[in-house]
């Protein structure tokens, strides 16, 4: 029963059944297995196993039998192909078992061969599947992971394993494993993404850097939990995409918005610094803000870019990096290098950056900036440094350029103080010895003479006015040429203003045979406000033209007013009939330096400043001055001035350019003038012209003597000099007003050399009351002193029985003219000159000893001073060879230094023996002559 049921299972099974020995003769085969053969159930008993094999299946099968007559039996099923009658191939499945004879002997081997074609047809398509979904994963740069919890295995697919080029032995099995690959800024994220999604949530998703084998791999994790029946969480599964690519682009345009925010913040901050220092604070503060930087530090570029030291805005910044030893010490060594290269410089670590900042290729400061992590976006940070370091070099271009423009600012500065110094200085040379011509004339036009003496001492006298109107118009120009015209603002009376001025040029025009008129308006008010002495100024430039350039005809002046409000605006009309402008001469004609033509300078002389001088003064009092010509023939100028009204009621207006002339009113009576002068010259000018007009005159020789005179005795004015030794004018005059206090107040009107913008206002600063050029005019004098004492001086100036000394005859190396003009100070007594001489001739010597002393102490200025005043006395005397030799060592002087004096001194001793030589034969020509 049991054996029929058995066979009738075999014959039944849809699996083949074969059974063979160990010859490989079959000894049972089922239908089934026939069926699978192609053959019927009979034919297929007749075969034998090799028949149904190839060559190559009949050796495998003989290596098979010869194991299974060693009893080894195959443990497990076996895949094969098993090839049909007809050679169709079928995949089939082979288990196979033994059969036993009662003792246990193996005695055949059955097999049960089960077709397995479909289900290797769905692996094959699994298998495929698989690998088009690797694919799918490589080019999409994807890859897939599992996590068993009970195992704690992670299983990656082969396309995450490509992601990160991982080897077998480098793939991250174990979660702890897969962390350590995670960037250590990440981390934190992905542990709290993994464990929100371990406490329910159906998935999650973290973005991170993960590290691969050619570096860190920014990578988008997604994973779901896999749960049981139960809904216990039994692992995860998930995908890393690789996200490189799109990551970098959009830190890059971050990077890029970021730097950009940076760069306008940056430059905007160039923009508004004033200094590189400024600016290098910003960047420091600005680069904090806008990217994760951990220090910045700013160094200075020193000792002419051989090295950089720290730059400390605050006390805090001092601390920090003695908080901070090693950062200190590195950012140093990386700013030190990057300005050896030339070139930025990254620390060994990547943290730091150290680079340049400056222009033209030369660097001004270094900046160093520290990062907490590494910095792993090289090309982005060295663009921005790059952007940075071109923005603060703009500073320091634009710094570079302000200090060039300073310098030359400065140089300009030093340029116009030198010529200011230079213009005091001349003025002062000029105008001394200019003084005692003009005061010496005066005194001599007061004397007797013939016809012939008085034809000559008049010319003297217009060709001494010529030339200091010349220095004067030179002066003026060069104050108008700097831009430091300066109006006064004084009450005027228009009308006497214009009678002074043609009053003044009346002789000119008569001995020319010119008709000389002027006329006001009724519209010109009775007194304006504003610069009388500037309009004289402009008007009697304009007039002694026409003068100079008519021979026969008029001259007329005319003046209109147009009032609104409280200015009134004169219109000065000044014709003549002369010689007239040639049209292409116009264009030019208010230039500097200017005339008609040179032959007009040849025929008629002057400077060409005068309409030039004109211009500049009449723009400054909102006026302006033109040209047209006066048909038939003749000239026309005409300008206009922007005066204010005076206020009624104010102080008694100014009647011209001076309020009094001389011998306007009763005799000087006797009042008492100290003349504070150094120099013996314009002492003896002075005291003449003094005594001559009735005033009772002492002399002192420095500011020392005048304080101590003015202690012991009251004067009515004093004439005070500015520069002498000891103690100079300014200096004195302050002594004296702090010793007045609120008692009496003396007078003080300045005697100056100096005649530069400003020179005024010094003297009136230092409590002077008035101001006189040299050289001092008599007339001018006259007016100060009119204006300052009760009573004005006398016409009565010389005497009947004084006589003047006929000239001496010329003397090689030696001002004969000016000795002679010395001597007739006093008429009739050389006393006076004797003394002077002796004076310098004991003087001279001691002074040179003065000098030595000086150079030997190095004492630049007081050798200039000593030199300056030998300089001077010998030109006084006219010994002019003396004089260069003392001057070569004041501009030693002049220039801060003593280098090369020393050896100068032995050529003055020489040029002022030679000097005291020379006087003593002048002194010769008149010592014989009658008394």
């Amino acid at each position: 029963m049991d054996r029929e049921l058995y066979r009738d299972i075999v014959e039944t099974a849809s699996d083949g059944i074969w059974v063979f020995d160990f010859d490989g003769h079959t000894v049972y085969a089922n239908a089934a297995l026939a069926a699978m053969y192609g053959v019927p159930r009979r034919d297929f008993l007749a075969l034998d196993v090799v028949d149904t094999l190839d060559e190559t299946g009949r050796l495998q099968f003989a290596a098979h039998l010869e194991a299974l007559r060693r009893g080894e039996l195959n443990d497990g099923p076996v895949e094969s192909q098993f090839v049909a009658k007809d050679g169709s191939c079928t995949w089939v499945e082979v288990l196979e078992s033994g059969l036993h004879a009662p003792d246990g002997t193996l005695t055949a081997v059955l097999h049960r061969i089960s077709d397995v074609s479909e289900r290797r047809a769905t692996m094959d398509e699994l298998v495929a599947s698989r690998a088009r979904l690797d694919e799918a994963q490589r080019i999409a740069r994807v890859g897939s992971w599992e996590w068993d919890y009970d195992r704690g295995e992670i299983v990656t697919s082969t396309g995450l394993d490509e992601i990160y080029g991982w080897a077998p032995d480098e793939v991250p099995h174990t979660y702890d494993e897969f962390l350590s690959v995670v960037h250590p800024d990440d981390l934190q994220s992905v542990v709290d993404a993994v464990a929100e999604g371990d406490e329910g949530a159906d998935g999650f998703v973290w973005i991170a850097r993960l590290r691969g084998k050619h570096g860190w791999v920014w990578t988008r994790g997604r994973g779901i939990i896999r749960r049981d029946a139960s809904g216990v969480a039994i692992g995860l599964s998930g995908t890393h995409q690789d996200i490189t690519e799109v990551k970098e682009a959009e830190l890059a345009l971050v990077d890029q918005v970021n730097q950009n925010v940076l760069m306008q913040a940056v430059a905007s901050a160039a923009n508004e610094a004033r200094t590189l220092l400024d600016v290098l604070v910003q960047a420091k503060d600005l680069v904090l803000f806008h990217d994760d930087w951990r220090r910045a530090r700013a160094f200075d570029v020193v000792d002419d870019g051989a090295r950089v030291e720290p730059i400390y805005v605050t006390e805090q910044d001092r601390l920090l990096d003695e908080a901070t030893p090693k950062d200190t010490a590195l950012e140093l060594a990386l700013a030190t290098e990057a300005l050896r290269r030339g070139e930025s410089v990254w620390s060994d670590d990547r943290l730091t950056i150290a680079f340049n900042v400056g222009h033209g290729g030369i660097p001004a400061a270094v900046l160093t900036i520290t990062s907490a992590p590494p910095l792993y976006r090289h090309d982005m940070i060295e663009a921005m440094v790059e952007s940075v370091a071109l923005q603060l070099a703009r500073v320091a271009e634009r710094e570079e350029a302000q200090r060039v423009v300073a310098a030359a600012r400065d140089a300009a500065m030093a340029a116009s103080r030198q010529k200011s110094e230079f213009l005091a200085t001349m003025s002062h040379e000029i105008r001394t010895p200019l003084n005692g011509v003009i005061g010496l004339n005066d005194l001599l036009m007061r004397t007797p003479l013939d016809t012939d003496q008085h034809r000559l001492a008049a010319g003297v006298q217009v060709a001494s006015r010529a030339l200091l109107s010349v220095i004067n118009d030179v002066l003026d120009f060069s104050k108008m040429e700097a831009g430091r015209l300066e109006l006064e603002q004084v009450d005027f009376e228009v009308r006497y203003l214009l009678e002074e001025v043609v009053s003044v040029l009346a002789e000119s025009a008569r001995a020319r045979g010119v008709e000389l008129r002027a006329s006001c308006d009724d519209s010109v008010p009775v007194s304006l406000s504003g610069d009388p002495t500037r309009l004289a100024q402009v008007l009697s430039n304009l007039l002694s033209n026409a003068v100079k350039f008519t021979d026969e005809g008029e001259v007329t002046a005319t003046v209109t007013a147009t009032s609104e409000g409280d200015r009134t605006e004169l219109t000065v009309r000044v014709s003549d009939t002369g010689i007239g402008i040639a049209p292409e001469q116009v264009p030019g004609l208010f230039a500097p330096f200017t005339q008609a033509d040179s032959s007009t300078t040849r025929l008629y002389g002057g400077t060409g400043l005068g309409l030039a001088i004109s211009k500049e003064i009449v723009e400054a009092l909102g006026g302006h001055i033109g040209y047209t010509p006066n048909l038939p023939h003749g000239s026309v100028f005409t300008f206009t001035a922007s005066f204010s009204n005076a206020l009624q009621g104010s102080s008694e207006p100014r009647r011209g350019t001076t309020q009094a002339e001389p011998g306007e009113t009763d005799a000087a009576g006797g009042l008492r003038v100290l003349v504070v002068e150094d120099n013996e010259v314009n002492q003896m000018v002075a005291v003449g012209l003094l005594e001559a007009m009735g005033y009772a005159v002492e002399v002192a020789g420095d500011g020392v003597i005048a304080l101590e005179v003015l202690a012991e005795r009251c004067f009515d004015v004093v004439l005070m000099d500015v520069q002498m030794p000891n103690l100079d004018g300014y200096a004195a005059t302050r002594a004296l007003r702090a010793s007045e206090g609120d008692g009496r107040r003396t007078p003080v009107i300045a005697m100056t050399a100096a005649a530069i913008e400003g020179e005024r206002e010094r003297c009136l600063e230092a409590g002077m009351d008035d101001f006189l050029t040299k050289p001092v005019d008599a007339g001018a004098l006259s007016a100060a002193l009119t204006r300052w004492t009760v009573l004005p001086p006398s016409e009565d100036f010389v005497g009947d029985d004084e006589r003047v000394l006929p000239p001496t005859a010329p003397i090689v190396g030696l001002d004969v003219e000016r000795l002679d003009m010395l001597r007739d100070l006093d008429p009739g007594n050389t006393a006076y000159l004797d003394r002077a001489i002796g004076n310098f001739s004991v003087n001279s010597v001691a002074a040179v000893e003065t000098i030595r002393e000086h150079i030997l102490a190095g004492d630049a200025d007081k050798m200039r001073q000593a030199s300056h005043k030998l300089a001077g006395s010998a030109l006084n005397l006219g010994v002019q060879g003396s004089a260069a030799a003392a001057r070569q060592i004041e501009w030693l002087g002049d220039a801060g230094t003593t280098d090369g004096a020393l050896e100068m001194v032995a050529p003055l001793e020489k040029a002022l023996e030679e000097g005291r030589a020379l006087l003593r034969s002048y002194q010769a020509t008149y010592s014989d002559l009658p008394g």
